[in-house]
């Protein structure tokens, strides 16, 4: 059993990486219609430090979401990453979070709806069920014309850690370790530096 699940997490690391190896081959920088990418890391942590802002509309800073979000690029590009680099490794790491916090969501749920009905379950069973959902978590229409292919970095940072929020969510209801405790707001604050629209994904579930 552990074995098939080990076999699903390493083909969510080949699917993730070949997805980032055909983006990025070319080392290109991927920035489309409305993305807001930091093309200047350092420069842009600095404009984003303060509420008031001349570089956005109104005066108005972009806030929190946009400062971490460069302060991330900057601390890759510090330690001598490109750029193209730095954000191919986001995509990775997203990409692959998308699928296995969708795979340990599912997985969980049907557990406790198995443990709740019928005492008892086929555990090889849940895990193929699990592993088909994540695919289509990440290869359904509205995620790959809206999420990844518009490369809007900070959509897929929601879309990726939603499914774990929501996870941890349901462990803590049904029990309440200080990890989980601990764990819930930092996701929620991650949750938050990707998009304020929250019920769009709270639609969709």
């Amino acid at each position: 059993e552990k074995h098939l699940e080990r076999k699903i997490i390493f083909i969510y690391g080949i699917l993730s990486f070949f997805a980032i190896f055909n983006w990025y081959k070319d080392r290109t920088i991927f920035i489309f219609d409305d993305n807001w990418f930091p093309l200047n890391p350092s420069a842009n942590v600095e404009a984003f430090k303060y509420i008031w802002s001349i570089y956005d509309m109104g005066g108005i800073s972009a806030g929190s979401p946009n400062y971490h979000y460069s302060l991330w690029f900057l601390i890759l590009t510090k330690i001598g990453l490109p750029l193209w680099l730095a954000q191919a490794i986001t995509y990775f790491l997203l990409l692959f979070t998308a699928f296995y916090s969708m795979f340990i969501l599912i997985k969980f749920i049907l557990i406790r709806i198995y443990i709740n009905n019928t005492k008892s379950y086929n555990y090889n069973k849940i895990l193929i069920i699990s592993f088909v959902t994540s695919l289509f978590y990440i290869f359904n229409p509205y995620s790959m014309a809206e999420v990844w292919l518009r490369f809007l970095t900070k959509m897929p940072i929601t879309y990726a850690i939603y499914p774990l929020f929501l996870y941890l969510l349901i462990k803590l209801y049904y029990k309440r370790k200080v990890i989980y405790q601990l764990a819930w707001p930092i996701l929620l604050y991650l949750l938050l530096q990707g998009t304020p629209k929250i019920w769009v994904f709270l639609a969709l579930y």
